[in-house]
């Protein structure tokens, strides 16, 4: 956290989707054009917890998708509170890029919360990285000691990428560990959950 900001990255390969997120978010128009370097914007997170607080300024670093501009993130890791790290479900080597990206994060792990964030939902027909594919990967990086989440979203609805900084203002000390995303999942089932992993949202 920076001067009283929450600050989150957010990674991930080129034409994912991020700054889409993010526009919307933010309630910005969002155009179809790859970033270059890393844009920052402020917004806030509105406290939905009951009490009256006054709303959290969030500070968004979010950095080109391009390989080259990957050489910045241990400079930009630093004081970050949260790191989404995104994917396209329709592209699986995205899933590769962003499992290239965490053994960059990995010297930093423990000083942040990692959301893997799946999104372009509204694309289902075109889906090539299935729930139970992701599932599995996220496993393997949990015994690397990987503490990972994922979500599912796309522009048209971030409910789930609202949710988390929604969380995020009740307390950065209330581990993620603690976020029951199954009550918000009526797909959850955890019969069929032997392994422990699969916390994800449906999109809704």
């Amino acid at each position: 956290m920076i001067f009283g900001k929450l600050k989150i990255l957010l990674l991930g390969s080129a034409q994912c989707g991020k700054t889409s997120i993010v526009d919307v978010y933010n309630q910005k128009m969002t155009y179809e054009s790859p970033t270059v370097g890393i844009s920052v914007t402020s917004g806030s997170v509105l406290d939905n917890s009951g009490q009256r607080r006054k709303p959290t300024p969030v500070r968004f670093y979010d950095m080109g998708g391009a390989r080259h501009w990957w050489c910045w993130i241990p400079e930009y890791i630093k004081d970050t509170d949260i790191v989404f790290l995104f994917y396209d479900i329709t592209r699986p080597e995205t899933l590769d890029e962003a499992e290239e990206i965490l053994n960059i994060l990995k010297p930093y792990q423990n000083s942040f919360q990692v959301i893997v964030v799946g999104n372009k939902t509204d694309l289902q027909d075109q889906r090539k990285v299935e729930i139970f594919d992701i599932n599995k990967w996220i496993g393997r990086k949990r015994r690397d000691g990987w503490m990972l989440r994922h979500i599912e979203c796309n522009r048209r609805n971030i409910t789930s990428f609202k949710k988390i900084l929604d969380r995020a203002i009740n307390g950065l000390e209330m581990s993620l560990e603690e976020l029951d995303f199954t009550k918000a999942n009526p797909f959850f089932d955890k019969a069929k959950d032997k392994a422990g992993w699969m916390d994800y949202l449906m999109p809704f």
